[in-house]
């Protein structure tokens, strides 16, 4: 989970971690772990937390005569990317006793290249009085009443992303030049070589076409 930490403090990415994780002692239903504190199932439950990872797997994916079902094949998110987590009703493939998996994403391709950076949020120009209004005019006492702890994430999460695009102005991110280790005198160097070679092949172009 350390690669999606670091990968977390990016902006402007959605995660996806998946796979079998063979951790039984934890319940994303119950927000439980039957384990120590200083356990690796509990660190693990803990990073997902910190991450605001939602887990989207919600039925047992591991079934084996004389064994209670379990689940422990988790699809990871750090957005709401996944529509639906479908259990295939087939038979486990080969010797595996875990179900298949399909999972419908939500999401299109990053556009943001070397050559088309995108926009980027301008927080320093952000109405953050506008913003303050907009969300104290929220009842949140009624708009999360009744509702479980990922609907009440999921409402939380979309109103202020929608503050945020309402007072956050988008600026045109700007490329950044890749600064050279090398001196001026050095790179100059280096020009004069490249500019000589240039001159060595017209050269031996225009020798091999007097022969």
């Amino acid at each position: 989970m350390k690669k999606a930490r670091d990968l977390s403090k990016q902006r402007n990415v959605s995660l996806l971690v998946m796979g079998d994780f063979n951790l039984p002692d934890i319940d994303y239903k119950k927000f439980t772990v039957d384990a120590a504190n200083d356990s690796y199932q509990a660190r693990f439950f803990n990073t997902t937390q910190d991450l605001f990872f939602t887990e989207n797997v919600l039925e047992h994916t591991r079934f084996r005569s004389g064994n209670q079902p379990s689940r422990l094949d988790y699809v990871l998110t750090s957005d709401d990317i996944v529509e639906q987590v479908t259990h295939l009703p087939l038979a486990p493939l080969g010797l595996s006793d875990h179900v298949g998996l399909l999972c419908n994403l939500n999401g299109s391709p990053n556009n943001n290249t070397k050559d088309n950076p995108g926009n980027k949020l301008a927080f320093w120009r952000g109405d953050y009085e506008g913003m303050k209004s907009y969300l104290t005019s929220i009842n949140w006492n009624r708009e999360l009443d009744n509702k479980e702890v990922k609907e009440c994430w999921k409402f939380i999460k979309d109103k202020c992303l929608e503050a945020t695009d309402k007072f956050i102005p988008k600026v045109k991110a700007a490329i950044k030049k890749k600064l050279s280790s090398l001196s001026k005198a050095t790179l100059k160097l280096i020009k004069e070589r490249n500019t000589q070679f240039q001159k060595y092949k017209q050269a031996s172009i225009i020798i091999i076409i007097m022969k």
